[in-house]
């Protein structure tokens, strides 16, 4: 049973680790998308603070 599937896998033109590679590889892609997102609104909210904390009357 294990030998057929390494058999039929192989004669896909693939190896045993190409379908597990293709998921990790896939969702390393999406993590840095969402990430890369949420890190620019986040620097957009920071920048927002600051201006308003500049626009703040000084106290003393």
């Amino acid at each position: 049973m294990l030998y057929d599937l390494y058999v039929g896998i192989h004669n896909m033109g693939l190896h045993f680790w190409d379908l597990p590679m293709l998921i990790v590889v896939i969702a390393m892609v999406v993590v840095g998308l969402v990430h890369g997102r949420n890190q620019k609104k986040r620097e957009s909210d920071w920048e927002d603070e600051m201006k308003e904390k500049e626009n703040l009357p000084q106290e003393g």
